[in-house]
C-alpha cells in the first residue's frame, strides 16, 4: 500500500463462494430491501437478480470522492490524501494495458478509541460492475462469496502485513481482531476478474458489518462506535500478475470509512452516476459469479 498518498491491495488469486443475503438469487421479484424500502410489485427483467437496496442507500454508499471519513482512522499519519476523505484514483477509466479488477475493503480503528475493545464481523461481501454497450446500461455481479486478507500497517508501508484473527461464526460470516497499529485489508477470494472491452459506467463494492464485544456478544447499548470499515478497487494488469509496488495494481478510488455499529450495516464504494444507480434498484443485476 502507498507509502505517502495512495492506496492498494496485494491480492492473492484463488476461488470461493458463499451465501449472499443481499438478494434471494431467484431472478423474480424483488425481496424486501435491506433497508428497509418496500419490496417492489413488478418483475425484474429476465434473468435479473434484486439488490434489495433503494436508490437513496445506493446512493448514501456512493457519496462523491472527497467526502469526510466519519472519524480519522488510527495510524495513518497527517498528509496522507486518503487519511480524512474519499479519494479518487482511476474511477470507472481502466489505464491502458490493464485488464483484470478486483473489489476490495479495509478497516481500521478509530483514532483514540481502545484497541481490542471490539471485534469486527463481515458478511455479503460483493462487487458490480456497471457496463454500457450500444448505449445500453447493465448491471453485472462478479464478485461475492468467501474473503481472505490480512493485518497491514494501518500506512500500508512496504506492503507489510501479518495475519488477522479471522473466524468462521457461521456460512458467509466471519470474526475479526487486529491489533494497534493495523488495518484489516481484505477481497474476494474468488480472485480478480478479466475485464471485457466495454466502457464502465460504474463499480459498487458492498459489504456488511458490525462490532461485536471480544467474546462475540452484542455490545452493550450506547457503546460508543471504536471501527471504522469502507470500500474500495484495483485494476490489474492481468488476473494473476504479482504486486510491484504499483506498477501491476492502478486503484480505482478510496471510499469514505464509516464508523461500524453494533448492527448489520452496508458499507462500501461506488463510482457510478445517479442514473445507472437507479439501473440498478429498479432492475437489478445479472449474476456471474454462479453458473
Amino acid at each position: 500500500m502507498a507509502l505517502a498518498s495512495t492506496l492498494m491491495c496485494l491480492l492473492l488469486a484463488a476461488c470461493g463462494g458463499g451465501d449472499d443475503p443481499a438478494s434471494d438469487g431467484s431472478g423474480g421479484s424483488a425481496p424486501p430491501a435491506a433497508d428497509g424500502t418496500p419490496p417492489r410489485t413488478a418483475a425484474l427483467p429476465p434473468g435479473h437478480v434484486a439488490l434489495g437496496l433503494s436508490l437513496d442507500r445506493l446512493q448514501a454508499l456512493s457519496r462523491p470522492f472527497g467526502t469526510l471519513h466519519e472519524a480519522i482512522p488510527a495510524g495513518v499519519p497527517p498528509g496522507f490524501d486518503w487519511r480524512e476523505r474519499s479519494k479518487r484514483d482511476r474511477g470507472n477509466m481502466v489505464p491502458a494495458g490493464f485488464s483484470a479488477f478486483t473489489g476490495w475493503a479495509q478497516a481500521f480503528w478509530i483514532d483514540g478509541a481502545p484497541v481490542g475493545s471490539q471485534r469486527l464481523e463481515l458478511r455479503a461481501t460483493q462487487t458490480l460492475l456497471c457496463t454500457e454497450s450500444g448505449g445500453t446500461r447493465r448491471w453485472q455481479r462478479v464478485q461475492q462469496g468467501d474473503i481472505e486478507g490480512a493485518a497491514f500497517r494501518a500506512d500500508f508501508a512496504g506492503n507489510d502485513n501479518i495475519s488477522a484473527e479471522v473466524t468462521a461464526v457461521a456460512p458467509g460470516q466471519w470474526r475479526v481482531g487486529f491489533g494497534a497499529g493495523r488495518a484489516y485489508h481484505f477481497w474476494p477470494r474468488q480472485g480478480r476478474i478479466v475485464l471485457g472491452s466495454e466502457p464502465l459506467c460504474g463499480m459498487l463494492m458492498l459489504f456488511q458489518a458490525r462490532a461485536v464485544a471480544p467474546d462475540g456478544r452484542s455490545l452493550p447499548p450506547g457503546t460508543a462506535a471504536a471501527l471504522l470499515a469502507g470500500g474500495g478497487g484495483d485494476y490489474w494488469l492481468n488476473t494473476s500478475a504479482p504486486w510491484d509496488s504499483y506498477r501491476t495494481n492502478i486503484g480505482v478510488g478510496v471510499g469514505q470509512l464509516r464508523r461500524v455499529g453494533a448492527e448489520w450495516d452496508w458499507h462500501g464504494m461506488g463510482t457510478a452516476d445517479t442514473e445507472a444507480l437507479a439501473l440498478l434498484a429498479r432492475d437489478g443485476y445479472v449474476d456471474r459469479t454462479r453458473p
